[in-house]
């Protein structure tokens, strides 16, 4: 019996071993059991989520300094702007608040915004098939019991990564106005403050990309009510995006993506991302000049979802002295997927240079020469190990 057991343990195990070594048979790393949502979903409300902060952004920045500019305080040399100081004296609260109320951080325009999808499942199965055998060691019924079998483990591990790049120049519509009759004003108001105001004309084709729909008709509105008044029409359009981005209930009806919301509290992620935005700029922004800012190099958010869940089996047929079949099976799945976003900001090489000491702010006379002095230090202090290490001993 013994020896039909191993056997038969032995047997079951290799053809096990079998469909594990199947490298025809992969899994979707993207989904667990045939679950998850569709990659492209997700990318497209990641996309317009960062798509939406990176406009209101934009566009708080524009009014931000068309604001300074006109109360006067927009530079703060002396020497170009003699009454700075008495302007800033002479500031309301009401105009402070405003001002803090447009709180944004300097997005660089030139570069790309990241988005790095990664995905993974891992198979793990443990299966071992052996027999007992009790030997007894006392008159009073205690036993030993020994187990002996073969044992087998399989992991399979599935992944997919995807790096995708989104401008950080980016905007809520297409970009050509095309409208059935030339209006240069509409044009204006477009080029001045945000696509999302123009009409989306290959709906067909196009429905499914974009964000919001289009806004065509509230930017009519704007332009009947305030005409050429491009400070006002900014203003308006602060708000429209505004109320896009908090996912106003007025304003649902323009969404076309599904929304993604941090914490319980019904946040979205673009609205996040301001307000980190904002908080950041508690430490950096100041009107008058300061030397002591903590300046934002890049933005980096994460999250990750996993799922595990498990399977266990085990029989037992029991004889005595002999339990000749003792299977035991442990299955698990494990997925994860992650998502990081990278927004970059003109000061973003700098961060990374600085944990290398290789991050000046101010250069010598000679173009280049921070950076160049400290290479050439590394360099000498480099050799200087060298030669002393070749020296006799």
């Amino acid at each position: 019996m013994r020896r039909v057991g191993l056997f038969s343990s032995v047997a079951c195990l290799l053809m096990t071993a079998g469909c594990g070594l199947n490298y025809f048979q992969v899994d979707d790393p993207t989904k667990i059991m045939g679950l998850g949502p569709s990659v492209s979903e997700v990318v497209k409300a990641l996309r317009c989520e960062i798509t939406t902060f990176l406009a209101q952004n934009r566009l708080r920045q524009k009014l931000f300094d068309k604001t300074v500019e006109k109360l006067g305080i927009a530079i703060s040399d002396i020497k170009k702007n003699p009454n700075f100081y008495k302007k800033v004296s002479i500031v309301t609260d009401a105009d402070a608040r405003k001002l803090k109320g447009l709180a944004n951080i300097s997005i660089d325009a030139r570069q790309y915004a990241s988005i790095v999808a990664s995905f993974k499942n891992v198979h793990t199965a443990n299966f071992a098939i052996g027999l007992d055998v009790k030997s007894p060691v006392s008159k009073t019924g205690e036993h030993h019991v020994n187990r002996f079998g073969p044992a087998y483990a399989d992991t399979r591990t599935f992944d997919l990564f995807q790096q995708l790049n989104i401008r950080q120049d980016a905007d809520l519509g297409p970009n050509v106005t095309v409208l059935e009759k030339p209006n240069k004003a509409f044009a204006s108001l477009v080029d001045e403050t945000t696509t999302v105001y123009n009409p989306q004309i290959f709906q067909k084709i196009d429905r499914d990309f974009y964000c919001y729909h289009s806004l065509a008709h509230i930017g009519e509105r704007n332009i009947k009510r305030h005409g050429a008044d491009a400070l006002k029409l900014l203003g308006n359009a602060v708000r429209d995006v505004q109320s896009l981005l908090v996912s106003d209930d007025d304003w649902k009806q323009y969404e076309n993506f599904t929304r993604i919301y941090v914490g319980l509290g019904g946040t979205t992620l673009a609205k996040w991302l301001q307000e980190v935005a904002t908080e950041t700029t508690l430490n950096e922004r100041t009107i008058t000049p300061v030397s002591a800012r903590a300046i934002l190099g890049q933005l980096q958010y994460q999250f990750v979802f996993d799922v595990k869940p498990s399977f266990n089996l085990k029989y037992t047929l029991v004889a005595i002295p002999i339990n000749p079949f003792v299977a035991d099976f442990t299955g698990t799945l494990q997925h994860s997927g992650t998502f990081t976003l990278f927004l970059n900001t003109p000061t973003g090489y700098a961060a990374y240079q600085a944990k290398s000491a290789n991050a000046c702010y101010k250069k010598d006379q000679e173009e280049g020469t921070c950076r160049e002095g400290v290479a050439g230090a590394s360099e000498r202090t480099l050799q200087k190990i060298l030669e002393t290490l070749e020296k006799p001993r």
